[in-house]
């Protein structure tokens, strides 16, 4: 962690960011919280099945079930979730109903896979 001051906003007059600017993880896992997914799920109407491609530890598949929404997940790396698969997310050609996820990226070293281009 580092305590970086960082510009918040390029269109409004310049600021210093004075926060805690945590290190990057390995594959951009970072973990949400399950409220986030719980309050999605109960507010939002899914017809079909989501489909989390950065799915970690299966938190957002499990609100899922929990919300009787059916869910399918997967993750470039293998993080234990029994529910999900190994898979590069852009260059996969399975089709999806809706796609939920807490942060998909197309650097090369991001959390989902490298874009196809």
């Amino acid at each position: 962690m580092t305590d970086a001051a960082i510009p918040v906003s390029t269109s409004a007059p310049m600021r210093e960011r004075r926060s805690h600017i945590w290190d990057r993880e390995t594959n951009d896992h970072y973990v949400e919280p399950a409220w986030c997914s719980e309050r999605l799920f109960d507010v939002e109407e899914f017809y079909g099945r989501i489909n989390d491609p950065c799915c970690g530890f299966g938190t957002i598949p499990e609100a899922a079930y929990r919300a009787g929404i059916g869910a399918t997940a997967c993750d470039l790396v293998d993080r234990g979730y029994k529910g999900g698969w190994v898979e590069d997310f852009f260059t996969s050609t399975w089709p999806r109903d809706h796609i939920v996820a807490n942060r998909l990226s197309t650097s090369p070293s991001g959390s989902c896979g490298t874009p196809s281009r």
